[in-house]
């Protein structure tokens, strides 16, 4: 997701909470990685507890140019963040 400030620059914005919906990344920290498509954003708290596994980070798509900045804000994630809970609260098969 990308926003315009009141400045006219283009300014990501990440998840504020890691993948597992487990962890606040501005309290725990985390790492952005920028790949050729896309921003791999790894919980450092999750990345303690296991290995790099691709249930444990964002993978977000991006499109030029390039943001001047980022920032943390999960207003824009509610729907995926929600799916994820969900999916986390259903029984395991079996």
């Amino acid at each position: 997701m990308y926003r315009t400030d009141n400045l006219g620059a283009r300014v990501g914005v990440l998840p504020a909470t890691c993948f597992s919906g487990e962890h606040s990344l501005h309290v725990v920290g985390y790492r952005a990685l920028e790949l050729e498509s896309y921003l791999k954003i790894t919980c450092l708290a999750c990345d303690d507890k296991t290995s790099p596994r691709a249930d444990y980070y964002w993978a977000l798509y991006t499109t030029p140019p390039r943001p001047d900045r980022a920032e943390l804000d999960d207003a824009p994630y509610k729907d995926l963040t929600e799916q994820i809970a969900q999916r986390k609260r259903r029984p395991a098969p079996g």
